[in-house]
């Protein structure tokens, strides 16, 4: 059986966030709605967007009609990360699709092996978590903009949420920036872009890099990200469920941009 969308690719004529991946292993589908992936002994939460509904239900009839929960499921990476650094982020995985019976030459599958990454974005620190990582924004395109602009405050940060997932890389070709509050932000610096390969080890939960597709970037493309005004009303709310079901819709007037991309 097919994923529910066409074939994933890695192949990219212009630089752009990203983070996408393969990951194989027993998927369940739990009774309270919450489904989960089971790797190297570990259980990780499933999840999936208001537009992959479909691929979840194909994923679901693809199991039904084969009996064999073992998969290799194509993946968006997400991180939780909470305010006090000694307490353990939490890892879990987004459904794109699932590993179709043919795929073509350019199939994510034929560029990225089990648990290997595509990783796209700024390499750093950031205050709530002792490894760099490799910030994932979203990208930034004209509809985009003109729908958080419309949008609610809550709808646009969850919109624009950024994933930052923790990253081993030793001898780097850049080094990881990280805010010094001593220095003004004329010598501040910033961040560098970097593309690359990294495996995911659950062990650890955390990416260890195999290797650059591209020279890291001084200048990032264009993202989106939230207004410190959209931040501070967030913090006054209670933080949203993650099930799609619950999640707050936008106003009908507003047409959600595709999340093809980061």
């Amino acid at each position: 059986m097919k994923p529910d969308s066409q074939p994933q690719t890695i192949e990219e004529e212009q630089p752009h966030f990203k983070a996408v991946g393969i990951v194989k292993g027993e998927v369940n589908f739990g009774e309270d709605g919450i489904n989960t992936v089971v790797i190297g002994g570990k259980s990780y939460r499933l999840k999936y967007s208001s537009d992959k509904v479909r691929a979840m239900l194909a994923l679901k009839l693809q199991i039904k009609n084969t009996a064999n929960n073992e998969q290799r499921l194509i993946v968006h990476p997400r991180v939780i990360h909470f305010p006090n650094r000694e307490q353990p982020y939490i890892f879990y995985f987004e459904l794109v699709g699932f590993e179709a019976r043919l795929t073509q030459d350019k199939s994510i599958f034929n560029v990225l092996n089990d648990f290997e990454f595509k990783l796209c974005g700024l390499w750093q620190f950031i205050p709530v978590c002792r490894t760099p990582c490799v910030s994932v924004f979203r990208n930034f395109t004209e509809e985009r903009k003109l729908f958080i602009k419309a949008a609610e405050p809550l709808v646009k940060m969850r919109f624009v949420k950024s994933s930052h997932l923790p990253l081993v890389w030793q001898s780097s070709s850049a080094t990881p920036f990280r805010f010094n509050p001593r220095l003004d932000k004329e010598n501040q610096g910033h961040p560098k872009f970097v593309q690359l390969k990294a495996k995911f080890v659950p062990g650890r939960d955390s990416f260890m890099f195999l290797e650059e597709v591209a020279a890291p970037m001084d200048e990032a493309p264009r993202f989106l990200k939230a207004s410190k005004q959209d931040k501070a009303q967030q913090r006054k709310k209670t933080p949203p469920t993650n099930n799609v079901e619950k999640r707050v819709t936008p106003k009908p007037k507003l047409v959600r941009p595709s999340k093809a991309s980061a």
